[in-house]
């Protein structure tokens, strides 16, 4: 199944995705010694809370609190001033993930490579 999301993980936030995303940007950009934004503690704090509250549910791809905190990022990018690098001019990138679910009759072995 393919999900909206980031780039990144929501974890690393937009102050880490701002980085990435300008260090991968066209010429165009401002070079990186003359940031379009500074990011204080204060303000990376409050991204940090707000990722980390119960409004986004867990952040799980493909959940309604996952695609919010995608949503989230994307606005913060937008309000940094970040191209927008992902498909169709959008800070997204379609991916398909897999999941698996462990249940109590579960079962793991490991064995010795030899």
């Amino acid at each position: 199944m393919t999900h909206r999301t980031t780039l990144l993980s929501t974890t690393f936030l937009s102050a880490a995705l701002s980085g990435a995303l300008i260090a991968c940007a066209p010429e165009a950009v401002a070079p990186l010694d003359t940031p379009a934004v500074e990011i204080s503690t204060a303000d990376l704090q409050r991204r940090i809370e707000k990722l980390a509250s119960d409004e986004f549910e867990g952040r799980a791809p493909g959940t309604p609190g996952g695609i919010a905190a995608s949503q989230y990022i994307a606005d913060e990018m937008k309000a940094a001033g970040l191209i927008p690098m992902g498909e169709n001019g959008t800070y997204f990138q379609n991916v398909e993930l897999t999941e698996s679910t462990v249940t109590p009759a579960s079962n793991m072995t490991i064995m010795s490579g030899s």
